[in-house]
């Protein structure tokens, strides 16, 4: 997880992989908490509990999937 400059989120989170891969992002309406914590200096870390594959339709194959995952937010303690 890691906070991102957005100028239509303010309070923006970026859900990386561990080579740090974009996967996506805390959803607007979750992400004030956490977003603050993490500007308190806290850590968090995101574990995929749950994937789903969706169709989309697009003409480009490589955008016909995406994905919609399920996230649980821990709080990391030092």
């Amino acid at each position: 997880m890691e906070r991102e400059d957005n100028p239509w989120d303010e309070h923006a989170i970026l859900l990386g992989d561990s080579q740090r891969r974009k996967c996506g992002y805390i959803p607007a309406n979750e992400n004030v908490i956490f977003a603050r914590l993490m500007d308190a200096g806290k850590l968090l870390k995101a574990k995929v509990v749950e994937k789903d594959v969706l169709e989309g339709k697009s003409r480009r194959p490589q955008n016909r999937h995406w994905y919609k995952i399920r996230v649980e937010v821990y709080l990391v303690d030092f």
